[in-house]
């Protein structure tokens, strides 16, 4: 039996064809979310004292796995936003979560300073209006000129805040977990919580951004203030370490 199967197999070699045979199922393929085992950790310990704070987060629906676990396990905390089109989408996103508090303001950092700007759309709309009533009227359907994006925007007051002056004013216990969805100044954000003595439990941050000098530089201050963590695809998840030596091997 084993010398007719290599026969056919080397005979449909020559043709480069391989004979396989299919399985009559196929097997499963679970992700496994470290983030939230960690999370569900944090919460069964602390109970309804856990709190949060999300950095960058968006309208809440693009590239947002956390939107899902603030909505099934009813976890308390404040949602950044700085951006006014997001924010304001972000606010009816989150008008059935009363536990969450949403905030609209710019970090400052010491790496730059910030301007809050929005889109003008009734400037964009009629400048759109005016180009395409042009080119037909000039009989040049391929004549176009580059928008000018600066001229159709206007800047929007926010009021810019540190980490610590945030947590001060949502008058948090504990500040449980720091969730950074905002590529750039994540470091930024880490060190503030750092320097204000805050110490989530639980860090996560996109690390793309990163170059490795920075990411390096970062890291060796997390192992310094007790904090072990894992690169998951294009985020870290930092632990700290009381957490990481006692309770998290229960999760074995």
């Amino acid at each position: 039996m084993n010398f007719l199967k290599m026969f056919i197999q080397n005979f449909l070699g020559m043709f480069n064809v391989k004979l396989v045979k299919v399985p009559t199922y196929v097997m499963p393929q679970i992700p496994f979310d470290l983030f939230e085992h960690v999370l569900l950790k944090v919460l069964h310990e602390t109970g309804p004292s856990f709190r949060f704070i999300q950095v960058g987060a968006n309208d809440s629906l693009m590239e947002d796995k956390f939107s899902l676990l603030i909505r099934k396990y009813k976890i308390t905390g404040c949602l950044v936003e700085h951006i006014p089109d997001l924010y304001d989408r972000l606010k009816l996103n989150y008008s059935d979560q009363p536990q969450i508090t949403l905030s609209n303001v710019i970090f400052s950092t010491n790496k730059s300073t910030r301007k809050n700007t929005r889109l003008n759309l009734k400037k964009m709309f009629t400048d759109f209006f005016y180009r395409t009533v042009h080119r037909v009227l000039s009989s040049n359907l391929s004549q176009d000129t580059k928008i000018n994006y600066s001229e159709k925007s206007e800047d929007v007051e926010c009021k810019v805040h540190t980490l610590k002056k945030l947590y001060e004013d949502l008058n948090y216990d504990n500040l449980h977990l720091l969730y950074l969805k905002s590529k750039i100044d994540s470091d930024e954000f880490i060190y503030q919580a750092l320097d204000a003595n805050l110490y989530p439990v639980i860090i996560n941050y996109e690390c793309t951004e990163m170059n490795s000098a920075q990411n390096y530089k970062l890291k060796m201050r997390l192992l310094d203030e007790g904090y072990r963590f894992i690169d998951v695809g294009a985020e870290t998840l930092c632990v700290r370490q009381y957490l990481c030596s006692t309770s998290l091997l229960s999760l074995a």
